[in-house]
């Protein structure tokens, strides 16, 4: 038992200290802006392209597992919102400062958003 507590202690400890470099936004990032992800058609029969923004951190070293992938959703039921709300892109920015490639998405809107964009 003492062996197995032991085993798990390091193997936390090891895990702590490995994300520690994902806590401070210390990375120069880009991002890439529209892309288009897919389309659906809304209640009034219109296709509309569905969108996402991504930001990466450039000078990040790469990890024999890769990056982490954090993919934000804007609020609003299914009905309102936008993937550029203010909000959302600090939000996306400050992951990607900290390592991560981070997408924010928009996706298909209710009966409230039926006119042609």
């Amino acid at each position: 038992m003492k062996s197995i507590l032991t085993f798990v202690g390091v193997l936390f400890g090891f895990s702590v200290s490995h994300a520690q470099d994902y806590i401070k936004a210390q990375y120069q990032i880009e991002s890439d802006l529209n892309i288009t992800y897919g389309s659906a058609t809304d209640v009034a029969g219109n296709v509309r392209d569905l969108t996402m923004d991504v930001s990466y951190p450039t000078n990040a070293p790469d990890r024999s597992c890769g990056k982490p992938l954090m993919i934000i959703v804007h609020g609003g039921a299914f009905m309102s919102g936008d993937k550029g709300g203010g909000s959302l892109v600090t939000l996306r920015e400050e992951f990607a400062k900290r390592g991560d490639i981070t997408a924010s998405v928009n996706y298909r809107l209710g009966v409230l958003h039926t006119d042609k964009q």
